[in-house]
């Protein structure tokens, strides 16, 4: 596992808000997906920011991706958002529109393709993270 690699996150709402900070290398990816198929029975929905990566091997994203879906874990109760939701979302998962602090968008998503009903990544993510994980 990558010596950076922790995972932040908060509780609202009956919501679980996930940040894993670091890079996601081939351990990370299943640390985090025991971290969340352990906690999905608890709570309607779990947020993923991926803002707090500071980097995706090939290795890690191919096996989250893989393997995520594949748990015990529903896909359609993870929400992926940030610079990097897109990317790293299974197939099946939601991913929240990204805008950067520039007003730019993440290509494919922005005002003309954002859901009426979709908050933005900004907004979801707004607590602060209280427990961290390593």
């Amino acid at each position: 596992m990558a010596r950076n690699f922790r995972i932040r996150c908060h509780e609202k709402n009956d919501n679980l808000y996930v940040r894993p900070c670091g890079t996601l290398d081939g351990s990370s990816a299943w640390e985090l997906i025991n971290f969340v198929n352990h906690k999905w029975p608890v709570y309607k929905c779990i947020y993923i920011d991926t803002d707090g990566l500071t980097g995706i091997l090939p290795f890690g994203s191919a096996i989250f991706k893989s393997e995520l879906p594949g748990g015990i874990a529903p896909a359609d109760r993870f929400v992926f958002a940030g610079r990097n939701g897109a990317g790293l979302a299974p197939a099946g998962c939601r991913v929240l529109p990204f805008e950067d602090a520039g007003g730019g968008h993440e290509p494919g998503y922005g005002p003309a393709h954002r859901e009426k009903s979709a908050p933005s990544a900004k907004a979801v993510f707004s607590g602060n993270s209280r427990k961290v994980i390593k």
